[in-house]
């Protein structure tokens, strides 16, 4: 165990789910090469899924969307490719959907005590007392 690197190789970490399991990772020029899973890894202990080892096909794959965009119509979508849009514009709308309603006292508290969507709906909310 623990057996040196050839040269190139780098121990790393895929990130693509809960398991994080280890990998050697060939490198040049900041892509990845070549990758295979770590054997000195405590939990995957050398086995590595086809998502870890196409990793670099993820990071600098030509279709992969690198801003922000908005989607177009759909008699559109075939002709014209995504509006690119600036950062300050896309938190702007998609913040506009935002409640503007506080969650009650115990929810701002204690945020794993209730899912944010049923804090806004309303079940959490105390009823009034009826006259």
């Amino acid at each position: 165990m623990n057996a040196p690197l050839a040269a190139g190789w780098n121990k790393t970490a895929c990130i693509l789910c809960a398991l994080n399991s280890g990998l050697e990772a060939q490198t040049e020029g900041g892509r990845v090469l070549k990758a295979r899973g770590d054997r000195d890894h405590p939990t995957p202990q050398g086995y590595a899924c086809e998502k870890s080892l196409r990793m670099d096909f993820y990071q600098n794959g030509a279709d992969r969307i690198t801003s922000p965009t908005r989607r177009r119509a759909e008699r559109q979508a075939a002709t014209r490719s995504p509006a690119r849009l600036g950062t300050s514009t896309c938190l702007s709308r998609s913040c506009a959907w935002a409640p503007r309603s506080r969650p009650p006292d115990d929810a701002r508290r204690d945020p794993g005590l209730h899912p944010l969507s049923v804090t806004q709906s309303g079940v959490t909310q105390p009823k009034k007392a009826s006259p």
